[in-house]
């Protein structure tokens, strides 16, 4: 019986420490979503391809974009590969063809502009 009890316990502490790893990742999704928020906001004022964007945070790893586009005009001379790896940091599925998923990384990122 005392064992029984002891398993239950461990059972239990084992869902709890689960519990506690979503939590802290829904955590890490609120803050990423607000700083990404804060960014989109600023580069809606992006018009010209030599204006700075603002660079978004990875819904994965909550971490600063480090390869996002320093300017408009990167953004729009970024091959395939690198779309890709954005439109996944940022939580969105890849779709179409190369020009498309650049309208929309634009489009997540702010670019509301420029995207249409």
């Amino acid at each position: 019986m005392l064992q029984a009890v002891l398993d239950r316990l461990d059972a239990l502490d084992r869902k709890l420490d689960d519990l506690d790893r979503k939590v802290d990742g829904l955590d890490r999704k609120v803050i990423v979503s607000n700083r990404n928020a804060v960014a989109r906001a600023q580069n809606t004022t992006v018009v010209r391809g030599n204006m700075e964007l603002e660079p978004l945070y990875s819904m994965i790893t909550g971490e600063r974009l480090e390869n996002f586009p320093q300017t408009l005009d990167q953004l729009e001379r970024l091959q395939l590969p690198a779309v890709n790896d954005l439109l996944t940091h940022l939580g969105e599925a890849p779709r179409g063809r190369l020009e498309e998923r650049r309208r929309q990384l634009k489009l997540v990122s702010g670019l509301v502009i420029r995207a249409v």
